[in-house]
């Protein structure tokens, strides 16, 4: 019977061995305790470890998005100075000028307040100090407080139109840079007024870095405008003192033809300090030049369209006298009038109202000036703006190739921490099969 058993056993171990080898699944067989017991305690066989998943390969990165070229400017269109002054009598370059400013007008209402404060400040410190002095016998205490007034006054007053001027030499600054870089000003009034209103911010951000050379350049054009000044200065003290209406009995009484040349030497000196301050405001903003030579080459182009310029100048000059107060030129012209205080609240009006008209007169004024200098300095402002563009564009390129190659190391990165958390998982499915294994063959 025992070796009958044994027979069997055999015979069925050897079966399922076969159907296991050929990939059939067992037949139903009626096994025994034994035999169950028997095949549980085979250790199984160790499932190899899955291969480790090769980490993906690295996508090539993306050739970089070359920056857009900066389509070409257009170029200035060539117009004389003469031709410049006949559109100050065209309609239509009024509308286009008057648009122009109008965009720029927010940015000009900082400098105008500042301009406001400043000559009314002065005006109001100087009329309360002469009201104080203007009875006899004057007190001490009203001496002392006059002096305060005053001092105080002239302070603020010299405080506030510091900031003024500074602030007018930057906004003045950028709306150059924009008409010079505008083939003509009826192309800026026939723009949109956001996409002109962009190009006058853009403007005013690319003058921001350059105003420490702005400065440079207004000082080497004050060394240059103190000869022209102090003869301008010597004419108009010499006609001052033979005038009754300012020094009263005390003028000096000079032949005629000193008077004459008085004008005939200051008149001239006059325009020119004018028309060459402009115009080296203009080329400081926009030549890529030293300070010492574009000081230089403003005195030069002064010195070309000295007549032009001058016409521009007295334009404007009687324009801005024409709207707005021409009675503060009168009231200047004698001691008594400019210490007075019977229209202090006019006069502080007549400051506010000044300062309101610059907002628009300023820009305007330089608009036929820009107007006459584009030929000059249309190519130098666009070479240096082409130059910029070209160093942001060689910049913008390292850093999409850098961005490129640091996404692609990252995607490596990725693929491989995969395939070792996959071939970590499968190797702790493996040992846990194993263990279970062999705890079943031990309790066997």
């Amino acid at each position: 019977m025992e070796g009958n058993y044994k027979e069997e056993k055999a015979q069925d171990a050897g079966s399922v061995v076969e159907q296991a080898m050929a990939g059939e699944p067992p037949a139903a067989t009626a096994r025994t305790a034994d035999t169950e017991r028997a095949t549980a305690a085979e250790p199984l066989t160790a499932i190899e470890p899955a291969t480790a998943i090769e980490p993906a390969t690295a996508i090539e990165p993306a050739t970089a998005i070359e920056p857009a070229t900066a389509s070409p400017p257009a170029a200035a269109v060539p117009q004389s100075a003469w031709q410049v002054l006949r559109s100050l009598i065209d309609i239509n370059w009024w509308r286009d000028a008057g648009k122009t400013a109008i965009s720029f007008a927010p940015y000009c209402v900082v400098p105008a307040v500042f301009a406001m404060l400043s000559g009314s400040l002065l005006q109001i410190s100087m009329a309360v100090s002469m009201d104080r002095l203007r009875h006899n016998p004057v007190e001490f205490t009203d001496l002392i407080l006059a002096m305060g007034v005053l001092l105080l006054g002239t302070l603020l007053g010299i405080t506030f139109i510091m900031l003024s001027f500074g602030a007018w030499l930057v906004r003045l600054s950028a709306y150059s840079v924009a008409l010079i870089e505008a083939p003509t000003i009826a192309s800026l009034g026939s723009l949109p007024g956001e996409a002109r209103k962009s190009i006058l911010k853009g403007a005013l951000k690319a003058v921001e870095p350059k105003r420490i050379h702005v400065a440079a350049v207004l000082l080497w054009v004050t060394l240059y405008m103190m000869p022209p000044f102090i003869i301008f200065a010597a004419c108009v003290i010499a006609k001052l003192i033979t005038m009754e209406s300012v020094m009263g009995k005390v003028a000096l009484h000079l032949p005629d033809f000193v008077g004459v040349a008085c004008y005939a030497i200051a008149i001239p000196n006059f325009f020119f300090l004018m028309n060459y301050s402009l115009v080296a405001l203009v080329v400081a903003a926009c030549a890529p030049l030293k300070p010492q030579k574009a000081a230089n080459i403003a005195f030069s182009l002064s010195m070309k369209y000295f007549f032009p310029l001058s016409v521009v100048t007295v334009f404007f000059t009687g324009l801005s006298m024409a709207i707005g107060a021409p009675s503060d030129l009168m009231q200047m012209m004698t001691l008594d009038s400019l210490t007075s205080n019977k229209d202090i609240n006019l006069k502080v009006v007549s400051h506010v109202w000044q300062s309101a008209i610059n907002i628009l007169l300023f820009p305007l004024s330089f608009t036929p000036i820009c107007d006459i200098l584009r030929p000059h300095l249309h190519d130098d402002l666009q070479s240096t703006k082409s130059s910029e563009y070209a160093v942001v564009g060689v910049a913008t390129e390292s850093i999409a190739t850098a961005s490129a190659a640091t996404e692609s190391v990252a995607a490596s990165d990725e693929s491989a921490a995969a395939g070792v958390d996959a071939a970590t998982r499968e190797t702790a499915t493996v040992e846990t099969t194993n263990a279970d294994s062999h705890q079943g063959g031990s309790e066997t």
